[in-house]
């Protein structure tokens, strides 16, 4: 059994890559399970990979290196429950460190279980600014935890090169090779299941000798990055009598997205899963994102329903004040316009704490 680790910053398509990715093995033949991973609850993620009928399980309150023990347990139950030929597991965005913590205790387990690779994806628009210098949404603490993953990654995945011009992509491609003339450079569209099949025959082809060499890095530094971030998770469920649930849910994403973009937040990534009777669908953001007239509502088009429940998952820079105000506003001001009520959960609002990882491995 395989084990593909996948990590980058928060918004760089690691679980789009994944599915697409897992899809694609399935049609091979294999069987693929899934781990997720993050500092809070109400998995956006989770849910979208068992809504595409994934084998998954999540760890939460914290990265995978916080929980190592965790994670063994999460992979054991896996393979006795679905015996799978592949596990992805996905860290969390604002993980770092992942081979002296999580890679190179699992190599000393010596079981069956190969650890067989290690991913860390970037969204090319993000890098090709930070090799430029230019402007990023973020603060220096913030880019001291991006710029350690590019660091440790082995295999670096320029995302999204579809959201590029041809010639910038081709840029960034040179401009990483001489930054980092020790790396693998993959450029690729993961949306595209298409367009999967060369990251997942290099991870499934067995060309990468891991671990790398340990990380240096400050832990005091690492986690003022971590703190200067809040995660927001939150359930809202709206029901009414007419069939309006795509309006509902247009009216409500666009309202917080509104909201966000121009409050006192830098957005990371800000991921919305939108469940109805007819179906379900996910939509997310990251930091260089726009949002677009019609976007939201196009996305939407085939929600139906009398019903719908929306998972939360905001990852952003900024203060944790009126986080729970701003959402239940656009919520009640959805509902109303729709003639629609709303339950909204009791949320999960934080700053993450500073990295403490089980173990680690110099």
């Amino acid at each position: 059994m395989k084990l593909h680790l996948v990590g980058g910053f928060l918004g760089s398509g690691k679980t789009t890559a994944i599915i697409n990715a897992a899809k694609k093995l399935m049609k091979d033949g294999k069987r693929v399970g899934v781990i997720t991973n993050d500092q809070g609850r109400y998995l956006v993620d989770t849910a979208f990979f068992k809504a595409a009928a994934l084998p998954t399980v999540e760890i939460t309150g914290g990265c995978f290196c916080c929980n190592y023990r965790d994670l063994q347990t999460q992979v054991s139950e896996l393979v006795s429950a679905y015996d799978p030929d592949v596990i992805f597991a996905e860290s969390v965005g604002s993980c770092a460190d992942v081979v002296a913590t999580v890679i190179k205790p699992l190599q000393q387990l010596g079981n069956s279980m190969q650890t067989a690779s290690f991913s860390v994806f970037t969204d090319i628009r993000m890098f090709r600014r930070w090799v430029l210098g230019e402007p990023l949404p973020f603060s220096e603490d913030v880019l001291y935890i991006y710029e350690k993953q590019l660091e440790e990654a082995n295999l670096l995945v320029l995302n999204k090169i579809d959201l590029l011009p041809e010639k910038k992509v081709t840029s960034a491609r040179v401009m990483a090779a001489g930054r980092f003339g020790d790396k693998y450079i993959l450029a690729q569209q993961a949306n595209d299941e298409t367009k999967i099949a060369g990251w997942v025959n290099l991870i499934e082809g067995n060309m990468y000798q891991v671990p790398r060499p340990s990380l240096h890095i400050d832990y005091e530094r690492y986690g003022l990055g971590e703190s200067s971030l809040v995660w927001m998770d939150q359930r809202i469920r709206f029901f009414g009598k007419d069939s309006q649930a795509g309006d509902v849910s247009t009216c409500f994403i666009e309202s917080v997205m509104h909201d966000l973009i121009n409050g006192s937040y830098s957005p990371a990534h800000i991921k919305f899963f939108v469940k109805s009777d007819q179906g379900n669908v996910k939509i997310s953001f990251s930091g260089l994102d726009q949002l677009e007239a019609g976007q939201v509502k196009s996305i939407l088009e085939g929600v139906k329903g009398t019903s719908i429940e929306i998972l939360i998952n905001a990852r952003l820079e900024g203060s944790m004040d009126n986080l729970q105000m701003l959402v239940e506003d656009a919520a009640r001001r959805c509902g109303a316009a729709h003639n629609w009520s709303y339950k909204a959960d009791e949320p999960e609002i934080f700053h993450p704490g500073k990295p403490a990882p089980a173990q680690r491995i110099a």
